[in-house]
């Protein structure tokens, strides 16, 4: 509550400046009003004022109340921010580096986020991103099925995947567990939650070779 009134209160005070400044003043104060949800404002303003000679009191009007709400917030951010690290490290550089460590150099191998794994991995393996963004054949698909089988057709050998996407490609390959990955508060999402990655062997069920036609034969 504390926050969100220092927020108010910095948003009246931008506004009434807004009112009774002009030139190079009113831009700056303009400025600052479309970057009041952020802590860059707080410098922006400082800078932007002391180059136009806006008057001491309005300065430290705009910025008292921004800095308090950054003070406010500064361990929770700074807390997040540890554990999306912490995230990075458990679900994208550990598979990784026991994909690069233990799979053969010729493997390919489809990815949910294939950042941390083609940065370690040789540059021999083939690392298919299943959603498409390095992929536009993949990205452009129609539907599901489409995807799926441009899957099928690449033949992975090995798949890197979070648990509820292995769960829905379940249904187009065969997949053995190699290795388990687990974040128990996985922090990159609006609401924490525990997340799992698979590292698999695969290979495509035979009735989707069938439904994909002969291109998907090895």
């Amino acid at each position: 509550m504390l926050a969100q009134s220092a927020v108010q209160h910095a948003e009246q005070a931008l506004v009434q400046a807004l009112s009774t400044t002009k030139g190079a003043s009113r831009i700056a104060v303009v400025a600052a009003l479309g970057e009041r949800r952020s802590t860059a404002a707080v410098p922006a303003i400082v800078v932007a004022l002391s180059l136009v000679g806006a008057r001491r009191w309005l300065a430290l009007l705009l910025t008292l109340p921004v800095a308090v709400v950054t003070s406010l917030q500064i361990g929770d951010v700074i807390g997040l921010v540890r554990a999306q690290e912490e995230d990075v490290w458990r679900l994208h550089r550990a598979p990784a580096l026991y994909v690069a460590d233990t799979l053969p150099a010729d493997a390919t191998l489809a990815v949910e986020g294939a950042g941390a794994i083609r940065w370690f991995t040789p540059r021999s393996m083939w690392v298919v991103d299943i959603i498409g963004l390095n992929d536009g054949e993949l990205a452009h698909a129609r539907d599901d099925t489409e995807r799926a089988c441009m899957l099928v057709r690449r033949r992975p050998d090995h798949f890197v995947l979070p648990e509820h996407i292995a769960a829905n490609l379940g249904r187009v390959f065969e997949f053995e567990l190699r290795q388990r990955f687990e974040d128990a508060d996985y922090a990159q999402v609006e609401i924490s939650h525990p997340m799992r990655v698979f590292v698999m062997d695969a290979k495509p069920r035979d009735e989707w070779v069938q439904r994909c036609g002969h291109a998907a034969q090895p």
